[in-house]
Parts: C-alpha cells; structure tokens; sequence
C-alpha cells in the first residue's frame, strides 16, 4: 500500500498486467489524482465508495477486468471527470442518474456488463457527451427525450438491450451525430421526420426491433456508408432520397414490408458492397435500377415478387461473391419469351459464395459459363425450366459442396463428378440419369416402356 502514499501522483497507469484482488477504500488518498488506468488486469470486487472524493480525477479506465457490483452514486462528484470506461466487466445494478452530475463527460463506455432499468432521464445535462456506448446490457424502458440535448453526441451504440418506446422528435437535435446503432432491441412506431435534420450520419444500424411507417426520415444525411433496417415492420416504397447518399457502401433492408420497385436513383450508388432487399414485396423489372457498382460483392434479393430479365452482369458486377434471387418472378419481357440465364453469367469469376437462382421462371440451357465460377460454393437452380443436358463444365467446380438443380426439364447424363451429391439434388427431371439418380440404361427402359404402353402394347415385327 506504500503507492498509497504518494500522494502528489496525478497519473497512475497499472494496465495490461496480472494484477489481481480488489481496489482498497482509501483509494482516495490520491487527492491529486487525475487518471486512474487500470484496464486489462484481474481486479475484482465492487468500485469502492471513496472513489467519489478523487474529485481531481479526470479519466477512469478499469475496463477488461472483473468488477462486480455497481456504480457508486459518490461517482456524482467527480465533476472534472471527463471520460468513463467501465467496459467488459461483470458490473451490475441501475446506471446512477448522478452520473449525469459530472457535467464534463465526453466519453462513456459501459459496453458487455449487466447494467439493468432505464437510462438515466437526466442523461441531457451532459452537454459535452460525444460518445454513449452502452451496447450489450439489460438496460429497459425509452430513450429519454432529454438525450436530444446532447448536442455534441458523435456516437450512440445502444445495441443489444431490452430497450423499448419509439424515438422521440428531440433526436433531430443531434446534428453531430455520425454513428447511432440501435440494433436487438424493442423499438417501435414510426421514425419522428425530425431525423431528416441529421446531415452527418454515417452509420445507422436499427435492426432487429419494430419500428414501423417509412424510413424516409433517415435518408436526410448524404454522409451515409451503413444503413442496416433488417427485420422490422418498414413499409412503403424505398425512398428515392437513398440515392443521394453516394457513399453508401452496405444497403440492408431484407424482412420488412416494403413495397414497389428499386428506384431508379439507385444507380447512383456506385460505392455500393453489399445489398440486401431480400424478404420483402418489392416488384418490377430490376434491371435499369441496380447500382452502376464495379465494388458490389453481396447482391440478396430473393423472396420478392421481381420480374422481368437479367441484366448484364459481366458490365457491372464483376467482384460480385453472392448473388440470390431466389423467389422471384423473373422471366422475360413478354409472356412467350421467358427469360433465360444469360451467358454473361459465366463471367462473374469472383462469385465464391452463392448463386441461387430457384423459384423463378427461367427457361432454356443451363449456360456452360457457369464452369468459370471456380469459387463458387453453392449452386441452387432448381423449380425452374432449364432445359438440355447438365453441361458438363461444371464439373470443374471443385468448390462446390451444395448443388441443387431439382424441378427443371433437364435431361442427359449427370457427369460423375456430381454422383457424390444427394438424389434430392437432382429429382424431379424426368431425362436426368445417371449416379445419384438411376443408370442411364435403366432410365431409357423405363422410356420406351412408357411409350409402348402409351401407344397400345407391344407390338411383334413377325
């Protein structure tokens, strides 16, 4: 304990040791103390209470240990104290509201600990807050409205809680706020217009909550990289508004009820890298509308009702590494022309992940292209109706592990680089045989047969 005695220390900086056991009450010896850096120790035990007369303490950094308990209210004193990180500890209990006495806090991070009950209604008085991250607690109930007094807010990370009530109106106050993530929560009710006033946000991620109405009213930032809405009740049309944001690199907005078609607008995100519109009602020809991206690399759009003809990939997808446009209603621009699988698809060299192309209209050959996607790991054409033989260059595709060309009009022997897959793979086309399916020989039988007996029996040649 003789450290203790060293009164006249302003900077006490432990961290990235093996120290173990808990802080000693009178801590608060250091009267000239103005940061206490402990981080990424073994200390356990609660913050002791005398903490609070440390009144000289300006930075607070005990995260990456083991501290239990909660956060005295005697922290309410430390009015000089401008950053907090509390992060990755096993902490507990209610956030004290008299933490929002400490009127010079910039930074507070309370990440991966098992704070409870509401975030303080006071939270507003901190006027200088430029980050809150609170992401991966239990922490219930609203934003407080007052948090749209945090005028200087840069970051907000509230993911992973049980937080729940709509966003209020005061949000629009925020006008520095460059990253806000409200992902696994309980949020609901339409987005307040307010948000439009937002210009410098970069990332927004609400998925996983229930909001609800038109996400117009976060399209107001021409700033925008990330915008993820996954898995809430959105609805409406996408706003043409998005395709001011040019900058923006990842687009999620599968499971939510989104109706119409992509706007045109959006071949002005060119620095587009991953689209996800999946599991919605969108409809109409996708063609004219995908992003004029050379940098796209996820392209999701299944489960919608799009229709109309493929574009041509090789001019503007060529990082593409995921494309599935499963459930759809693609085909071609009149009713007798159905749509086809353009050659072009063959020149997609980087597609490494999916391509899924089942539940769609698609008609004719199956291209031989499609041996050029040597990264290529699944495969999945099936409830379609593709026609002719299996080519055989897709047997070049030693990457892949899942094939699945079920339900389609093929015909013709399977090579046997594919008599590793599973029946299920293959079924459903009457002209396919060969390993996994039946010999080739007893599949022909098994034709004439039925044409014999279709034509009335078999007939002698004496």
């Amino acid at each position: 304990m003789e450290l203790l005695d060293c009164s006249s220390i302003q900077q006490l900086d432990l961290s990235d040791n093996s120290f173990e056991g808990e802080l000693p009450s009178n801590l608060d010896m250091l009267q000239n103390l103005t940061d206490l850096v402990l981080n990424n120790n073994s200390f356990v035990g609660s913050l002791p209470l005398e903490i609070g007369n440390i009144t000289s303490l300006e930075g607070l950094f005990l995260f990456g240990n083991s501290f239990t308990g909660t956060i005295p209210v005697e922290i309410g004193r430390l009015h000089r104290l401008n950053t907090i990180y509390l992060y990755d500890n096993q902490m507990s209990g209610t956030i004290p509201r008299e933490l929002t006495n400490c009127t010079s806090l910039r930074e507070i991070n309370f990440f991966g600990n098992h704070f409870t009950g509401p975030i303080p209604e006071t939270i507003g008085k901190l006027k200088d807050l430029v980050v809150l991250h609170l992401r991966q607690n239990d922490l219930s109930g609203p934003i407080p409205p007052s948090m749209g007094y945090c005028k200087s807010l840069q970051i907000l990370a509230l993911a992973d809680n049980s937080l729940s009530g709509s966003i209020s109106p005061t949000f629009g106050y925020l006008s520095e706020l460059f990253k806000i993530t409200l992902y696994n929560n309980s949020f609901e009710g339409p987005l307040p217009r307010s948000l439009l006033a937002l210009k410098n946000l970069k990332t927004i991620n609400f998925s996983h909550n229930r909001f609800s109405g038109s996400f117009s009213p976060l399209t107001g930032s021409n700033s925008l990289t990330i915008l993820d809405l996954t898995n809430n009740s959105f609805s409406g049309p996408i706003p043409s508004t998005l395709g001011n944001s040019q900058n923006l690199s990842r687009l999620r907005l599968a499971y939510n009820n989104l109706t119409g078609a992509i706007p045109s607008e959006f071949s002005y995100l060119t620095e587009l890298n991953f689209l996800d519109l999946s599991f919605n009602n969108l409809t109409g020809d996708v063609s004219p509308q995908l992003p004029n991206s050379h940098k796209i690399e996820h392209m999701l759009l299944s489960n919608n009702r799009f229709t109309g003809q493929l574009p041509p990939w090789s001019a503007i997808l060529q990082t593409l590494g995921e494309l599935d446009l499963s459930y759809n209603n693609f085909n071609g621009r009149v009713l007798s022309e159905l749509g086809s699988i353009p050659e072009e698809i063959g020149d997609l060299a980087e597609l490494q992940v999916i391509l899924d192309l089942s539940k769609n209209r698609f008609t004719g050959e199956i291209p031989s292209s499609l041996g050029n996607l040597m990264k290529l790991e699944r495969l999945n054409l099936s409830f379609n109706q593709l026609q002719s033989k299996v080519p055989s260059s897709l047997g070049k595709l030693t990457s892949l592990h899942v094939v699945n060309l079920s339900s389609n009009n093929l015909e013709g022997l399977i090579t046997s680089t594919f008599s590793g897959f599973p029946r299920s793979s293959f079924l459903k086309n009457e002209g396919l045989c060969g390993p996994p399916l039946v010999p080739c020989s007893t599949s022909r039988e098994n034709a004439n047969a039925a044409i014999k007996y279709a034509s009335g029996g078999n007939h002698s040649s004496n």
